[in-house]
Order: C-alpha cells, then sequence, then structure tokens
C-alpha cells in the first residue's frame, strides 16, 4: 500500500467523479476496466459528493498555457492518428446521431472524446506528450483541464484529466493505451502511474493505480481500493484494498480493512502537463 498521502489523493479524485448514472461503452484496450466504469444510479452516497464534482475551467490555468508548438517534430509520427482524431471530430459534432465508423474505435474507447465533442469542447482539449514506458518514444496524450473548488474563483483548485494515450507498437502501429472519461476518471501521476476513480455500483467508490506495461503498451490494474457503503462505528465510511487489482469490490469478506474513507484534501502528486497545445491551435482553427 502507498503512503497515506496517495491515499488521501485517491479519496479526493474519488469524490469528485460521482454524481450519478453514465453509461459506460466498453473498452477493447483493457478487460479489466469493465469493473469500474459499470453504470451507476443516483444514491443517497453518489449525491453525497456532488458539492465537489469536477467541472470545466472557464478560465485559463497556469498548468494549461501552452508552451509547445503545433510544429514540435514530435507530432510528425501521430500526424495519420491526430488526423483521424479531427475527422472524428468533425463527423460527430453537433449532431446527437453517433458516427463509429472511426479508425479510432479500433484503438481504445473515445468516450471521453466523445463528451467534449457533444459539449462543444473539442478543440478545448489539449495534446501533450509523455514517455510513459522510458523506450525513448514519447506517447500521445489527449487531455482536459478542469477545475474544483467550492471558494472563489482566486481559490479555485486545477486538475488535468487524461482522456486518451495513444503510443506507437513494434511494428510501427499506434495503440490505444488506454482513456477516461467524467465518470471514469483517468489521471497522470508524477510517479508514471496512471490513477482511475469510478463506481462499480450505485454504492460502490473505486479507486485504482495502473501502470503501463512496456511490451504490450496497455495498463494493468495494479493496486485498487475502494468503498461499499459499509460504515463504522462512529458512522464512516470503510476504505478497502482489494487483493485482486482487477476484480476490485467483488468477492467481498476477503478484502482488507485499511480504515476510514477521509474527507476530500487536495492533491500534489498529479502530472499537470505544463507543456501542452490545444487541438484549436493544432489544427489552425
Amino acid at each position: 500500500m502507498k503512503g497515506k498521502k496517495t491515499l488521501v489523493s485517491a479519496v479526493l479524485l474519488a469524490a469528485l467523479v460521482l454524481g450519478g448514472c453514465n453509461a459506460q461503452a466498453q473498452d477493447p484496450t483493457k478487460a479489466s476496466e469493465d469493473n469500474t466504469t459499470a453504470a451507476t444510479s443516483e444514491s443517497a452516497e453518489t449525491s453525497a459528493f456532488e458539492d465537489t464534482k469536477a467541472s470545466e475551467d472557464p478560465t485559463a490555468s497556469e498548468s494549461s498555457e501552452e508552451t509547445s508548438s503545433a510544429q514540435d517534430p514530435k507530432f510528425d509520427k501521430y500526424k495519420e492518428l491526430t488526423d483521424i482524431i479531427k475527422d472524428f471530430i468533425e463527423a460527430n459534432e453537433g449532431t446527437d446521431d453517433l458516427d463509429d465508423s472511426s479508425k479510432i474505435y479500433d484503438l481504445l474507447d473515445p468516450t471521453g472524446l466523445m463528451e467534449q465533442i457533444k459539449t462543444g469542447e473539442a478543440y478545448n482539449m489539449r495534446y501533450a506528450f509523455y514517455d510513459v514506458d522510458g523506450d525513448g518514444t514519447d506517447e500521445l496524450f489527449v487531455i482536459k483541464d478542469f477545475v474544483y473548488s467550492s471558494g472563489s474563483i482566486e481559490e479555485a483548485i486545477h486538475d488535468t484529466s487524461v482522456l486518451a494515450v495513444f503510443s506507437i507498437g513494434n511494428d510501427g502501429s499506434y495503440v490505444g493505451i488506454t482513456s477516461g472519461w467524467e465518470r471514469n476518471r483517468l489521471q497522470f501521476m508524477k510517479d508514471g502511474r496512471f490513477y482511475r476513480t469510478g463506481a462499480a455500483d450505485a454504492n460502490t467508490i473505486v479507486m485504482e493505480y495502473q501502470e503501463m506495461d512496456p511490451i504490450t503498451k496497455k495498463v494493468e490494474s495494479k493496486e485498487t481500493y475502494f468503498t461499499d457503503g459499509t460504515r463504522d462505528s462512529d458512522g464512516n465510511l470503510v476504505l478497502f484494498q482489494a487483493k485482486n487489482p482487477a476484480m476490485p469490490a467483488f468477492g467481498r469478506g476477503t478484502d482488507e480493512n485499511v480504515g476510514i474513507y477521509l474527507e476530500p484534501q487536495i492533491a500534489d502528486d498529479i502530472y499537470q502537463f505544463t507543456e501542452s497545445v490545444s487541438l484549436e491551435d493544432y489544427y489552425g482553427i
């Protein structure tokens, strides 16, 4: 189990992603995510976290200042992919009829991208690079900056969510590593792990740490925590650690109680991608 600071971070972000039912599309790149992205319904537990649910940032964030350029040579090897993403946006923007013929579906689940397209925020998404597995090839991230705060705009806390991650396989083809969306929140951590928060059912909050396999270019569940509505004698929600990270919140009675579900606190271990470029500027919209 990681340090308390990381666990506190996990609890904060789990609180942010819950807020209701959202039917999730199946992610072909990672079967184990099925268990953490099941559709949820409104409940007493989820409504308790509504006030802290992430919302889009109406102002520019320091963490998303454009310090990269659309002419970055790293884009050269991803040119065909960025063309696919642009076509996907144009095919679905301003319509309720989903065009699912895009090649992007062969790579990963684009639910997070679709959420931005349907709200007219597609070109506010950003491209960024990071060599996740240290093999010398930078992965292409599609990210979105959010803000969450119960205080004034001056006290707003920014948070970078990952909507899609792509790499290049040993045969030179594109590989969809992983993806996230509003209620299946995915973030990238400073230590190179991915952090996912979601829900397995109406009462179960799931917090999952994942790592990228440098061979398969896929993410694997390594450490998972969950709540299932159980409270201790003081009324605190109890936090469990799943012994099988790929199957959280199932097989109850075999998981370890690791303490109470703490109140939300600000995390400082999320990578913020200070170098990125908006899709608007990249495509010259």
